[in-house]
């Protein structure tokens, strides 16, 4: 029987799945990034940067208290290693330019947590790993999801969509009312985010990126499950390989999903206004716009998650090859009965491979 052990701040929490394995923190050397602002107000903290020897030191303070430690460069993610070379006079200007990928400054005093991985508006991901003496069996993850604001529905979802996508990977949820809180152990899906894919020009990989997109979004249709709120950052691919000759996407997050047919219960797309609902309209452009709603709220459809699909695959793949620009073209369209279905896209994207005679089935 799996069960999760959790102790304050998790640093020493564990998870023993049901084939027997304990998994704990991992090491990640990974640090919640904010986005650098000096002087400004961030959380209602203003933020204070200085170098020191080997790392910079940083100062959190507001009316009511204050934080500050220091922070080695060697701490800091890959994306920040060339800070290690910064120093002389422009180092501020140099470390300024750095915007977003500047310091690991975690709010609340958890920077430096094990395992910290990212997050969310819904909550904070932590690696864990396996406990053991094979080298095989500790390359085993999970990660951890534990609450920012606690909404069960939203958890409860994205638990039924990983038990229905990934039957054969554990995955264990559990919910403490008492304390509201709760702890979601999920597969750690391996591949890139394609909100952190290098554009895609080459005919043949986008062909390839838009087949498999395609049958990751037919997979979960399958199983009764529509996104709803499909984007790059919820997606990931693993490149054409030995394993997948062709690249395979997997779908993660799954926490605004409902049944096709269902009327759509998350809050998140209901509007008080139609100026609201034309403002989120234009700003969140990879959901349909038949999600959005004032009054009564729409049913699930297919046709909302191809949409989306299409305007990811928009920003990822450029220039896009004339070949596939109807194929997009119909997954965008505002009027949902006039979008491609995923049977369609799958049969003409095969055609394609084959005809250039880079498919065998």
């Amino acid at each position: 029987m799996p069960k999760y052990s959790c102790s304050t701040e998790d640093e020493d929490s564990s998870y023993e799945s049901d084939d027997g394995t304990t998994y704990s923190p991992a090491t990640t050397a990974q640090y919640k990034l904010v986005e650098f602002n000096p002087q400004k107000n961030i959380s209602n903290r203003n933020i204070q940067i200085q170098p020191a020897s080997g790392g910079l030191t940083y100062f959190l303070g507001n009316k009511r208290n204050t934080q500050s430690g220091y922070i080695a460069f060697k701490d800091l993610i890959s994306e920040t290693e060339s800070l290690t070379a910064l120093s002389g006079p422009n180092w501020f200007e140099e470390v300024a330019g750095y915007s977003r990928k500047i310091i690991d400054i975690v709010l609340n005093n958890k920077h430096g947590r094990k395992g910290y991985l990212a997050t969310g508006t819904y909550s904070s991901a932590r690696l864990f790993s396996a406990k053991s003496p094979s080298q095989e069996e500790s390359k085993k993850t999970k990660v951890v999801l534990d609450p920012i604001q606690c909404d069960y529905k939203e958890s409860r979802k994205k638990y039924h969509f990983f038990k229905s996508l990934y039957p054969n990977e554990n995955s264990f949820y559990v919910e403490d009312i008492s304390r509201n809180t709760y702890r979601l152990v999920l597969p750690n899906i391996h591949g890139s985010l394609y909100g952190d894919l290098s554009l895609v020009t080459d005919f043949n990989e986008q062909v390839k990126l838009f087949l498999a997109t395609v049958k990751a979004l037919k997979h979960c249709h399958s199983k009764k499950i529509i996104c709803l709120d499909l984007n790059p950052y919820n997606i990931k691919y693993v490149a054409p390989c030995s394993e997948y000759n062709l690249g395979r996407s997997f779908l993660i997050d799954g926490g605004f999903s409902n049944a096709p047919g269902e009327i759509i219960d998350t809050a998140f797309f209901r509007c008080e206004t139609q100026e609201k609902l034309t403002r989120r309209i234009a700003s969140c452009d990879y959901i349909a716009p038949e999600c959005w709603y004032t009054d009564i709220a729409p049913l699930a459809s297919e046709s909302m998650d191809i949409y989306s699909m299409g305007k990811i695959l928009t920003k990822v793949m450029l220039p896009l090859s004339p070949e596939l620009i109807p194929y997009i073209e119909g997954c965008c369209q505002r009027e949902p009965s006039k979008r491609h279905t995923l049977e369609e896209l799958e049969s003409s994207l095969e055609c394609l491979l084959y005809n250039n005679n880079t498919y065998s089935p």
